[in-house]
């Protein structure tokens, strides 16, 4: 499909270009009317004497100096990232909506309409220009930020991020979904090594929902985004009683107040301690690695049935209740402890883990301000072959090569010869049999192993085809079907988002008097459907 792109400058109703005034941040400027009417950037900041700065700012300043440098290369290619940027924004609608299109069968898949293309390009654009500036002013005060951080605290941060890889990274744990992987070791495990390694201080999101079908790891992979962070992680009770969640929320929060402010002082001291001062780089990244992050992961799985007034000890009061207490916590629970906007603030992220993300409030699960979402969808084909290397390599073999030691005449795999794409026919969603979950791949694995081992006159191939192929390491019908209907339910709650903030920008463009007929028609539909109801 062909994805519509512009160079940034764009007339949000005509698609043409206004010159704006050129200046010192803005390169013969072509500044759109809709986005900085007058053309005048925000004034360059500037900086005084290194020493002169104080800790919280120096860490501040040192935070800003890394996200930026991480980004240089983007910024520095100008209008092709803002273009990379809108074209993966619309690239995600589209595979989300063709989830939902394939699962449920009630939505076009693939369409993304072209206001909506036009309300993404205005949001990236603001967000490219900002960035823009920034980058520009750090750029032009480099001196400044180097003389904040040296090349040594950058060359440990580095040491730092690989030991923890090497300890327990991602990779190692979690098979396939490289996308979704990539994503929260940016949102999470990231800064909060950096903010251990460096004194930085990071803005984290309150918390992170992962969503999807029975089976596809979501509760695996919260725990492997908290023990590559190396933080204080918090298994939240199973199946507590939903009457009892606040109270166990507050004993959580309160001590992971406690924590953070005993290990920070740890942290903090690093500088007094000989064997940091007097190692060298690999020795001072093996003393980080080895301290914890003062900040907490609480992962909760199954978070919907605290606020499902259907579950077993729960009601209506008590799931208001807990969905009230739980958005009250996302406004601050992040940040550290003593911050100015709450004296409660615990330094917490919440990972969440649900099947039914619309029985989770709306606010928390559907809006990405308190909580970001991330889909743990059903692996599509380029998944599947990751999880049955993975497997293949750290179940398979090892037990194969076990046996082989103990007289068997079995020989272990050559994992990067196998034929993936055979398979995937057998792993194909069906209306009988269900679809494959990444589990249900992996027990496929593991018990063609131990069949092959027991039958080796058979091969490992032909053993793992006929499990494949058998249906009984499937996602059972009731609970595929019970995951459409979740689809279904979500897909509509994110078309009435999406058709408010549609109407936003159709308010914009007629105050600017850009309206053609047609949108003006649509605004009135709009305007029927959420002025007179009151949403």
């Amino acid at each position: 499909m062909k994805i519509y792109s512009i160079t940034p400058g764009f007339n949000l109703q005509k698609n043409n270009y206004v010159s704006g005034t050129p200046t010192t941040s803005t390169p013969a400027a072509l500044v759109p009317k809709t986005l900085n009417l007058n053309g005048v950037p925000r004034a360059y900041i500037s900086f005084g004497e290194n020493n002169k700065i104080n800790d919280k700012k120096r860490r501040a300043e040192i935070a800003k100096y890394l996200e930026y440098r991480d980004k240089a290369k983007d910024l520095e290619r100008g209008d092709a990232y803002y273009n990379e940027l809108v074209n993966a924004r619309i690239n995600g609608l589209i595979k989300e909506r063709s989830h939902y299109g394939s699962i449920t069968g009630k939505y076009k898949i693939g369409k993304v309409k072209k206001l909506e293309r036009l309300r993404i390009k205005k949001e990236l654009y603001e967000k490219y220009i900002h960035e823009k500036e920034e980058y520009k002013k750090i750029k032009e005060n480099e001196s400044y930020y180097k003389g904040l951080i040296s090349t040594e605290d950058i060359e440990v941060y580095e040491k730092v991020k690989q030991k923890l890889s090497e300890r327990a990274s991602l990779d190692k744990k979690i098979a396939g979904y490289a996308e979704l992987k990539d994503t929260v070791k940016k949102l999470i495990i990231d800064p909060i090594q950096r903010e251990t390694a460096l004194d930085t201080n990071e803005k984290l999101p309150p918390a992170l929902l992962l969503y999807g079908p029975i089976g596809c790891g979501k509760s695996k992979l919260a725990k492997a985004i908290a023990q590559e962070a190396n933080c204080n992680v918090v298994e939240f009770p199973a199946k507590l009683n939903p009457r009892k969640f606040a109270g166990e929320i507050k004993d959580i929060m309160d001590e992971a107040k406690s924590y953070y402010e005993s290990q920070k002082k740890l942290i903090d001291n690093k500088y007094n301690d000989t064997r940091y001062k007097n190692g060298n780089i690999d020795q001072k990244a093996s003393y980080i690695a080895n301290l914890k992050s003062p900040r907490t992961i609480v992962v909760i799985d199954e978070v919907d049935q605290y606020f499902n007034p259907n579950t077993a000890g729960n009601s209506e009061d008590i799931a208001d209740v807990n969905k009230t207490l739980l958005k009250g916590l996302l406004d601050y629970c992040s940040e550290q402890p003593g911050a100015k906007t709450s004296a409660d603030a615990a330094g917490v992220t919440f990972i969440f883990t649900t099947n039914y993300p619309t029985i989770v409030d709306s606010e928390i699960s559907l809006r990405n301000g308190k909580c970001k979402r991330a889909q743990v969808a059903l692996p599509e084909d380029s998944d599947i072959k990751d999880i049955m290397k993975f497997y293949i390599v750290n179940s398979a073999n090892p037990a194969i090569q076990e046996a082989k030691e103990h007289g068997k005449n079995v020989n272990p795999l050559d994992a990067e010869q196998i034929p993936y794409n055979s398979y995937l026919k057998f792993v194909q969603p069906t209306q009988e049999t269900g679809a494959f979950s990444g589990a249900g791949i992996e027990s496929a694995v593991k018990q063609a192993a131990v069949n092959y081992i027991s039958d080796p006159e058979m091969y490992m191939n032909i053993h793992l085809a006929k499990l494949l192929s058998s249906g009984v390491y499937r996602i059972p019908m009731d609970k595929l079907e019970e995951y459409k209907k979740e689809m279904e339910a979500m897909g509509k709650l994110l078309k009435d988002i999406d058709e408010k903030e549609e109407y936003e920008l159709l308010k914009d463009l007629k105050e600017l008097d850009m309206i053609t007929p047609k949108q003006q028609t649509r605004l009135e539909l709009l305007k029927s459907a959420y002025e007179t109801s009151g949403k």
